[in-house]
């Protein structure tokens, strides 16, 4: 029998803490497929959360565009850090009904 080691998740992606994260550091440019603007972020209040290191709350109309067709999605944003020490945004899809649940 042959064993492949391969990392856990938690090795791989690593959430970015508060003290990794400043405003001038955010790719918010990575954002713009997901139909969202810093503004945005800012006006609902999600980007104190990102730069405390923590999730958003459920954004139930992330867009995206799969297999040449705009689709919709629930999902949290959050930030992780790079092994180079640059930040990238991750997406944690949530199902329907927990959608609804945070409602």
């Amino acid at each position: 029998m042959f064993r492949v080691w391969a990392p856990e998740i938690k090795e791989v992606i690593k959430q970015a803490k508060p003290e990794e994260i400043s405003l001038d550091k955010i790719p918010f440019k990575q954002l713009t497929p997901l139909g969202i603007t810093r503004e945005s972020l800012q006006k609902s209040g999600e980007l104190e959360k990102l730069l405390k290191g923590e999730k958003t709350s459920i954004m139930p109309n992330l867009t995206m565009v799969i297999l040449g067709k705009e689709r919709r999605a629930a999902g949290r944003l959050f930030l992780i850090i790079e092994p180079d020490g640059r930040l990238k945004f991750r997406v944690e899809f949530v199902k329907a009904h927990q959608t609804m649940q945070q409602s």
